[in-house]
């Protein structure tokens, strides 16, 4: 007998006993609520079963949130009142079941165990964060409301938005994207494929973009002239060789690092904040517009020389590992932590970096440190500095070292003898090590070597 018939068989039968005043007679477990619901419920009624709800988490969820009456059953005004199921990290394997909940406007169930995911039904979903699975594949075709979605972290290998036009925010890090189209994405603020295998992407006709993360994949161009609106931008870990960033006047953060950029004018980006190039080919970096810079990360290039006077807001400053030969940071008050190291410094004046508390400036040619005057001083690594010399009759005139070299803060002699201002090598070919007397409690140790 179909389902149909059955309902109306039960319904006449329940009707018929009722009139006949047998009702009574029959066993009390005979009628439960689910089976008097079974009787006269609407076609678009949904037991909570295992049929329709496999996965016995998601069940439990369902019966739990939505079952208001307790029959076992989903009325259509049950359905219909579910606008949004949070399943963050619930240990499901399965979400066969949402397919019933048309009305549903929000959907996450991030980090969970899912490989397969059916919302073709849920026309109605707005923001769905699936993130954090085992999705091969995600239709979101008939998703057409989408304005958000996050399905990052999965295994997809192509993911197709075209007919998701009302998309503000993309989140599709960490699959194996090759391609990602967003041309018909329009009204995109936020789009984020970092960790993919994407070589190419186009993004000129996504002039809302405010933010832009595609970070570590293969990207060696990208095009931003039309970006005109973005604050944000994070296209680190690539292969790109050239950057204009011209005519994105209005961005606040910028991560580049880790390209092959050999230029980068950032002359017309007045408002950065925040500038991340490190890891390049830079040989050069004009930073005297960027008054508005707090840190500044541009090391591990090929910097002969960093003008950082006009940046009095200055924060955070990382230049190690270039090939500096003298760095004046006396504008710089604001400074809490400055990494200088693998440089070729030989002098570095911190007097006037008072904020300072962290100071890194070995594997330079320091022969003298002076931060007496940083107090708030709690990390210094000045080590490994050596500086070369040249000897007259195995001797070396200390007077001549680098301005800021006091003899009186110099002691524990290693390799060398002092008398007045002359140092008398034991052996020449070996380094002579001192300490020195910094201040404030601190004390740097440097070298001298011969150049013969």
């Amino acid at each position: 007998m179909k389902m149909n018939k059955l309902k109306k068989f039960l319904a006449v039968t329940s009707a018929l006993l009722i009139c006949s005043g047998t009702m009574a007679y029959m066993p009390q477990d005979t009628f439960t609520n689910a089976n008097i619901n079974t009787a006269y419920a609407a076609e678009e009624s949904v037991a909570i079963n295992k049929t329709n709800f496999p996965d016995y988490i998601f069940r439990q969820y369902v019966t739990d949130e939505f079952d208001t009456d307790g029959d076992g059953v989903l009325s259509v005004t049950e359905i219909e009142a579910v606008k949004k199921i949070e399943l963050k990290n619930k240990s499901i394997s399965d979400l066969t079941g949402i397919e019933y909940f048309t009305a549903l406007t929000g959907l996450n169930c991030y980090e969970n165990q899912l490989t397969t995911l059916d919302i073709s039904n849920n026309t109605a979903l707005i923001s769905l964060d699936c993130g954090n699975n085992q999705l091969a594949a995600l239709d979101v075709s008939n998703n057409t409301a989408l304005t958000e979605l996050y399905c990052d972290d999965n295994q997809l290998t192509s993911l197709d938005v075209s007919n998701n036009t009302a998309l503000t925010e993309l989140y599709c890090d960490d699959n194996q994207l090759t391609s990602l189209d967003v041309s018909n994405n329009t009204a995109l603020t936020t789009l984020s494929c970092c960790y993919n295998e994407i070589i190419s992407l186009d993004v000129s006709k996504n002039i809302e973009l405010i933010n832009l993360y595609c970070v570590w994949n293969h990207l060696t161009t990208l095009d931003l002239s039309s970006n005109t609106a973005l604050n944000y931008l994070y296209c680190h870990s690539n292969q790109i060789s050239a950057l204009d960033v011209s005519k994105n006047v209005k961005l606040e953060t910028l991560r580049c690092n880790s390209n092959q950029l050999t230029t980068l004018d950032i002359s017309k980006n007045t408002a950065l904040e925040w500038l991340e190039c490190f890891n390049n080919q830079l040989t050069a970096l004009d930073v005297s517009k960027n008054t508005a810079l707090t840190e500044l990360y541009c090391e591990n290039n090929k910097l002969t020389s960093l003008d950082v006077s006009k940046n009095t807001a200055l924060t955070k400053l990382f230049c190690n590992s270039n090939q500096l030969t003298a760095l004046d940071v006396s504008k710089n008050t604001a400074l809490t932590k400055l990494y200088c190291n693998s440089n070729q410094l030989t002098s570095l004046d911190v007097s006037k970096n008072t904020a300072l508390t962290k100071l890194y400036c070995k594997n330079n040619k320091l022969t003298s440190l002076d931060v007496s005057n940083n107090t708030e001083l709690t990390k210094l690594y000045c080590s490994n500095n050596t500086y070369k010399i040249s000897l007259t009759d195995g001797k070396f005139d200390l007077s001549t070292l680098p301005a800021g070299f006091d003899i009186a803060k110099a002691f524990e002699w290693t390799n060398g003898t002092v008398e007045s201002n002359i140092l008398t090598f034991d052996d020449d070919t070996m380094p002579v090590f001192y300490a020195y007397d910094s201040g404030n409690d601190k004390t740097a140790f440097f070298r001298l070597v011969t150049e013969n």
